[in-house]
């Protein structure tokens, strides 16, 4: 399998941020094969199972070693700065539920044996997009709960 050159990080970032309901004929990611059938992982003939590399097999693919390497460095940084967004202490050093709860939805929907990078982000967008009203709201009724039991006391 020659290097990809990308073209399974950059294309698949476009169409992944774009919703199917606003580009209805979007193109769907069908050389996701190519990796089994190369490597006789699966039979040629077979268009129903997948196998798909890690995502360091996915920077090495693309990039060489030269691009694992950075790519590496450049995964490393990325996760550090999801976990000191979402996990940290308040001023009276509790960590914070709703970031341990965002880190824990993060880790669960991105980090896999194999599979592609964008499309988790991607699909993690989503889930966040989808829980940030219900995380309001209940954190909202839980403020109020809260106001409410005070002005009892």
């Amino acid at each position: 399998l020659p290097y990809q050159k990308g073209e399974t990080f950059f294309p698949t970032l476009i169409n992944s941020l774009i919703p199917r309901f606003i580009w209805a004929n979007k193109p769907t990611t069908t050389d996701q094969n190519l990796f089994g059938w190369k490597y006789g992982f699966i039979a040629p003939n077979d268009e129903s199972t997948t196998v798909l590399y890690s995502y360091i097999g996915e920077l090495y693919i693309n990039f060489s070693w030269s691009g694992t390497i950075i790519g590496m460095f450049i995964y490393g940084i990325f996760f550090r700065y999801i976990y000191e967004i979402c996990i940290h202490k308040d001023k009276n050093g509790k960590y914070s539920d709703m970031g341990i709860f965002f880190y824990t939805l993060f880790w669960t929907t991105t980090i896999h044996i194999e599979g592609l990078l964008i499309p988790s982000l991607s699909g993690l967008i989503q889930y966040i997009l989808l829980l940030i009203p219900v995380l309001l709201f209940l954190s909202f009724s839980a403020n109020n709960k809260s106001a409410t039991s005070d002005s009892f006391i």
